[in-house]
């Protein structure tokens, strides 16, 4: 089923100006990032407009959000990319808590981009403009950081997508260095693959990623306009 969700630029609900983040909960509700217009809006599978995220002015007020996921309790869980802390919804809308301010420390941030949930529910947060992945708890409670700034493998250049598979690897999108790196859950280096290029299995500054139930990763080529499963 193809469902079409975006008509027009726009602010009014169902519009949007510059998506930036997307997750899809058990029951299909599909949660959508609009990045410009600082909020996130609901739809169900069909692309009805359930109801807006962070536009209420209070502490959950948004500002370029980016990155998004939502575990099996219905917690929404928000990149707010210009505020550096991750902000925590619950999908009736009501603001629930955030965590995190500008930094280099524990569970601060600098530019925040992604985010992914764990078999175990930790939070994965790509911590793109710190050149390192961190992760927490759904209560900003610091459980460790892995990577820095560098070319190597384990280090990172502006990291952005970041997924967990079915076994609890760890999937980066080293968008700076044009490939994807592979780790254990306690961070631990596991692989590389992908170099810069435009040929099949290179990329250009990769960002969003997913792995399909068969394993496959899906990878969001940015600069070379495609999308590459492997």
């Amino acid at each position: 089923m193809m469902v079409d969700i975006v008509q027009v630029l726009g602010t009014a609900n169902g519009k949007f100006d510059c998506v930036s983040g997307l997750c899809i909960n058990s029951a299909q509700y599909i949660y959508v990032s609009d990045r410009n217009n600082h909020r996130v809006q609901i739809f169900d599978r069909y692309g009805r407009f359930i109801r807006t995220l962070g536009s209420t002015g209070d502490e959950g007020e948004l500002k370029h959000p980016c990155g998004i996921a939502v575990d099996n309790l219905g917690h929404v869980y928000v990149c707010d990319k210009e505020t550096n802390r991750i902000v925590v919804f619950h999908e009736s809308g009501r603001y629930m808590r955030s965590f995190g301010t500008r930094g280099t420390g524990q569970v601060q941030f600098d530019k925040p981009s992604a985010i992914a949930l764990t078999t175990d529910n930790r939070l994965v947060i790509s911590d793109t403009s710190n050149h390192r992945i961190q992760i927490c708890d759904p209560f900003g409670i610091f459980f460790l950081t892995f990577g820095s700034e560098g070319t190597e493998n384990g280090y990172f250049k502006s990291p952005r997508g970041v997924t967990v598979d079915s076994e609890g690897f760890i999937l980066v999108a080293d968008s700076g260095n044009s490939r994807i790196q592979i780790f254990r859950s306690d961070g631990t280096f596991v692989c590389p693959f992908g170099c810069d290029g435009t040929s099949a299995g290179q990329f250009r500054q990769p960002e969003g990623l997913t792995v399909m139930s068969n394993g496959d990763v899906v990878i969001a080529d940015k600069e070379n306009h495609r999308i590459q499963i492997m």
